[in-house]
């Protein structure tokens, strides 16, 4: 009896052992899974948050980045077009500013004498004068009436008192018929017919216009000739 009952204690004894490693290791395996568990949680938190910090700082630099570029661009752009306009401008300003110069000098540089004069009596004679060289060369022409037509060609220079005289005027007169053509004169004289070719005279530049005195027939005593 003895020996049966220690027999049944040791049976007893190690099944509760058994047990108790059993129910030890399913502790212990349970509690290394709720580490790993909790473990695995923490580094998918720390890797979300790392990924969120890194997706807001990417973001935040490329919106900086851009508004800095955005900001340079618009800073050159406005450089840009300011000098453009700087430019236009002075180039606008220099050109008129020659322009303006070159046009007071071509009419400071225009002849005072040359020109075209018409009478100021009855309109009917008109005086070119143009520069050639050193003299000045002078036309007048004279209708006495729609069939009479007289021309004085002659030429000189003009000294410092606005004076030309001359020595050397060619007259030439055209008589027309009432079909137009050249006819003779009242004289008999074919026309164009020369008058005279060695009339002296002067011309005489005035505040007015031009005087003009023929030493010869006197024909345009009292007029004046204006531009």
């Amino acid at each position: 009896m003895k020996k049966s009952g220690l027999k049944k204690l040791i049976v007893v004894t190690g099944v509760v052992a058994i047990m108790s490693g059993a129910l030890t290791a399913c502790g212990g395996s349970s509690d290394g899974n709720e580490k790993t568990t909790a473990a695995k949680v923490t580094e998918e938190a720390t890797e979300k948050a790392t990924e969120k910090a890194t997706e807001a700082a990417t973001k935040a630099a490329t919106e900086a980045a851009t508004e800095a570029a955005t900001e340079a661009a618009t800073e050159k752009a406005t450089e840009k077009a300011t000098e453009k306009a700087t430019e236009a401008t002075t180039e606008a300003t220099t050109e008129a500013t020659t322009e303006a110069a070159t046009e007071a000098a071509d009419n400071s540089s225009e002849d005072v004498y040359a020109g075209e004069y018409h009478d100021n009596v009855a309109g009917r004679a008109s005086m070119t004068i143009t520069k050639d060289g050193d003299l000045y060369q002078v036309q007048v022409i004279w209708a006495d009436s729609a069939a009479v037509y007289n021309e004085w060609t002659f030429s000189g220079t003009f000294n410092g008192s606005g004076v030309l005289e001359y020595s050397n005027a060619l007259k030439v007169k055209t008589v027309f018929d009432e079909n137009g053509n050249p006819t003779v004169d009242e004289e008999g004289n074919e026309t164009p017919h020369e008058v005279y070719n060695s009339g002296t005279g002067t011309l005489k530049m005035t505040d007015g216009g031009i005087e003009w005195t023929d030493d010869v027939e006197h024909v345009a005593d009292g007029t004046l000739f204006v531009k």
